[in-house]
């Protein structure tokens, strides 16, 4: 038997959030436990498909995430994970990264991995501090056609 990890998700500025969210539903070994944004600077105006309140809105409806809270704080205070995807503005990737290290969760965010070359140290030593992995991903790194050329490459093919 697989071991079940317990997800989460922090911040949904960007529509990455909502292709992370649906390769680990894909997976039979996930328990999505809870959500919350951030709060913007700037608040969204528009309820398009792009935008921060629809990428909220799809991982309730679509996901099936069954608890959203207003503040991630307090989130990461009343819930258990093993894994939180986190896709606020760029800018505040250290913030809710440090968060999540102290929560005692891994974590797992989109390119660009911060704004700063200081908030990604903030990050990293974060999750060194707390024992936590962190994971940027790259989205090339999953596709066919790339891991194909990869092969081929160490292959001496081409």
């Amino acid at each position: 038997m697989s071991t079940t990890y317990r997800l989460g998700v922090i911040g949904f500025a960007h529509m990455h959030v909502n292709t992370l969210i649906d390769h680990f539903a894909e997976l039979p070994n996930v328990e999505w436990v809870a959500c919350a944004d951030t709060i913007p600077a700037v608040p969204s105006i528009s309820e398009e498909n792009s935008t921060r309140k629809a990428n909220l809105k799809r991982a309730q409806e679509h996901t099936g995430i069954p608890k959203v809270y207003q503040d991630y704080r307090e989130m990461l205070d009343k819930e258990s994970f093993d894994i939180i995807i986190f896709c606020p503005e760029n800018a505040r990737h250290g913030e809710v990264a440090e968060a999540i290290a102290a929560a005692g969760s891994h974590m797992l965010t989109e390119k660009p991995m911060s704004a700063s070359l200081s908030d990604a140290l903030r990050m990293v030593r974060a999750a060194e501090a707390a024992g936590v992995k962190l994971m940027v991903n790259w989205p090339t790194t999953w596709s066919p056609a790339v891991r194909k050329m990869k092969h081929l490459l160490e292959q001496g093919i081409i």
